[in-house]
């Protein structure tokens, strides 16, 4: 068993390591990871493992990798205007968007061949994952014939809650926490729940929209300040001692 050895304190490249934070377990139980809570030169917070941080492997909380790619010019932009995707066809290039990483995002404003506008980013077109405004999905949830129903709260909760955006939103959140829960420090990759700090039914009260074209224009639904990426075990603590 080797010695341990205890980083508070020390700086590797772009990050100083604030506190230990709880050990890493793999599912199978047979893996452990020492990990840090470290700061980032950029302000970010992040969860690294003392092997990545005295490998050299993680150098920043992503920001690094960003500016390389920018340099490399690893981030020029294709114009996406007028080409299909899905059920979208995109109208224009939109507001430029940078994660609290420094990370530039590429948005596109489209239009859904049910009518309604939606924001997505370049990846999420190329790759499919977004390929409607979630008048698809819900139409495979509820019925080929509910893409354009507009009333009740409850079924206007579900669509806002099941559209692309939303997976988008959740999944930006997750990107910027690194994958990790920002309570407990366990890593699940893509699986993490992601929390809303104002409770989501509290923004749909106070936004007084009344359609889902509504919600998708309303910046607060998909303001990913508002998010944190929890672990299951967190968030049901969370909820258990709060409610819903």
């Amino acid at each position: 068993m080797g010695i341990f050895v205890d980083l508070t304190g020390q700086r590797f490249s772009r990050l100083t390591v604030l506190e230990r934070v709880e050990n890493y377990v793999s599912s199978s139980g047979k893996s452990r990871h020492v990990q840090w809570k470290c700061i980032c030169s950029c302000g970010n917070p992040v969860i690294v493992s003392s092997h990545s941080l005295k490998s050299g492997h993680t150098k920043s909380c992503g920001c690094l990798k960003v500016e390389k790619a920018r340099e490399a010019g690893l981030n020029s932009l294709k114009d996406l205007t007028g080409k299909r995707f899905g059920r979208l066809v995109v109208l224009r290039r939109g507001p430029k968007y940078t994660q609290p990483s420094g990370q530039e995002k590429i948005i596109w404003v489209c239009k859904c061949d049910c009518g309604n506008k939606v924001t997505v980013q370049s990846c999420n077109l190329r790759n499919g994952n977004t390929k409607s405004c979630g008048c698809y999905h819900i139409e495979c949830v509820k019925g080929e014939n509910n893409y354009n129903w507009k009333g009740g709260i409850t079924e206007l909760h579900d669509a806002i809650r099941t559209c692309s955006q939303n997976l988008n939103w959740k999944e930006e959140c997750r990107e910027r926490d690194n994958y990790t829960c920002q309570k407990c420090g366990k890593r699940d990759g893509g699986k993490l729940p992601v929390h809303h700090k104002k409770s989501f039914s509290l923004i749909l009260e106070e936004s007084g929209v009344t359609t889902l074209e509504e919600a998708l224009e309303y910046f607060e639904f998909w303001n990913i300040d508002n998010g944190i990426s929890l672990c299951e075990d967190c968030h049901k603590e969370f909820h258990s001692i709060y409610g819903y």
